[in-house]
C-alpha cells in the first residue's frame, strides 16, 4: 500500500502531478517514427554550355530517383506518425553534389508537412506541400513508404529466427523453416537487384542467398550496415 500523501506514488521521475489531483504517465504522446531519407540520383550529361547552364539552370545534372537510403531509423510508438528528414540531390557541373533538406511531419507519408532546413527555397518546400513532388517525377511518400518496407521486412526475418549464434568474426546466424526463395524475393521485393541472387535494398541492405560452404543448407545473408547474419532456411 503507497500512501495517498506519497508524491506521483514514489515515482517523480517517470510520473507527473501537476494539479496535485491524481498522478500520471510523464509523457504520454506517441513518440513518432523517424528516420533520414537521403534520395538515389544519377546525373545527367548537357550540351548546353557550362557556364549558361550552372548560370541559368542550376541542377539540371541531376536525375533524383525513385528510390532512397534510409538511415538513423528509429521506430516509434503506433498512432505516433512519422518525422521525417529527407535530403535531395543537386548535382554542379563539375561533379559536385550537395543535398536540400528537408523535414516531413504527420501521420500520413503521402501527406507529410515539409518545412525547409538551411537554404531550401520556398518554393521547393510549398511543392512538396501542395502535393506538386516539387519538380520530382515521382511520388515521395510512395519511395519512402517502399523503403521503409523493405527495412521491415529484413528486421522481420532477423527476429523470426529467434535466439541467434554468435560466430567468429561478429557474424550473428540464426534458423528459420520455409521455403527461400518465396523468403528471398519477399524481402528484396523492391531492391535493386546487382548481381544473381544478390540485392540492395532502399536502406542500403544488402542481401544475398546462397547454399552454405560447409552443410550445403540455403542460406540468405544479410548485411546490415557493420552488422552481417546468416539466416539458415530449412523445410
Amino acid at each position: 500500500y503507497i500512501s495517498g500523501y506519497a508524491y506521483c506514488n514514489l515515482n517523480p521521475i517517470m510520473r507527473i502531478d501537476p494539479t496535485g489531483m491524481a498522478d500520471g504517465d510523464a509523457d504520454t504522446k506517441p513518440k513518432p517514427t523517424s528516420f533520414t531519407y537521403t534520395c538515389d540520383y544519377t546525373k545527367r550529361d548537357s550540351n548546353i554550355p557550362f557556364v549558361n547552364t550552372y548560370r541559368y539552370n542550376a541542377g539540371t545534372y541531376t536525375n533524383v530517383l525513385p528510390t532512397g537510403t534510409i538511415s538513423d531509423f528509429s521506430d516509434g510508438d503506433e498512432g505516433g506518425g512519422y518525422n521525417v528528414t529527407m535530403r535531395v540531390p543537386s548535382a554542379s557541373p563539375w561533379g559536385g553534389v550537395s543535398y536540400t533538406t528537408l523535414t516531413g511531419t504527420g501521420s500520413d507519408l503521402n501527406n507529410l508537412t515539409w518545412t525547409r532546413q538551411g537554404s531550401a527555397g520556398d518554393a521547393f518546400v510549398q511543392g512538396l506541400n501542395n502535393g506538386i513532388n516539387a519538380g520530382l517525377s515521382f511520388s515521395v511518400g510512395e519511395a519512402i513508404g517502399t523503403a521503409i518496407t523493405a527495412k521491415m521486412s529484413v528486421d522481420k526475418l532477423i527476429n523470426s529466427a529467434g535466439k541467434l549464434e554468435r560466430l567468429k568474426g561478429g557474424v550473428r546466424q540464426g534458423t528459420i523453416n520455409g521455403n527461400i526463395d518465396d523468403i528471398f524475393n519477399s524481402v528484396t521485393k523492391g531492391g535493386k537487384q546487382i548481381a544473381p541472387n544478390r540485392f540492395k535494398l532502399s536502406d542500403g541492405t544488402f542481401v544475398t542467398k546462397y547454399p552454405s560452404s560447409t552443410t550445403g543448407v540455403p542460406t540468405i545473408g544479410i548485411n546490415q550496415g557493420s552488422q552481417l547474419y546468416k539466416i539458415r532456411v530449412v523445410k
